[in-house]
């Protein structure tokens, strides 16, 4: 798949009210979890690679979205 492409398609999910809240309510139940005084460690630590796991994912659909506006910046240059 042609960046243009992924970039167009990543950008749509970024965008989709659903796929949102999703992801938002995911990090808000580990966030519960890291709240509740009766959470175990394992619990907690578990949680928190969600969390992160979540952000890396969006972060790499950022990276995406960048790349694509920087490789479009390159070739208008040239063109």
């Amino acid at each position: 798949m042609d960046l243009a492409t992924k970039a167009a398609r990543v950008r749509s999910f970024l965008q989709d009210d659903v796929f949102r809240d999703l992801v938002e309510k995911q990090k808000q139940d580990q966030i519960n979890v890291f709240l509740d005084p009766g959470s175990t460690l394992e619990e907690i630590d578990e949680a928190r690679r969600h969390v992160r796991a979540i952000e890396g994912l969006l972060g790499q659909m950022r990276d995406v979205l960048t790349e694509a506006k920087i490789h479009e910046s390159k070739t208008k240059k040239r063109g």
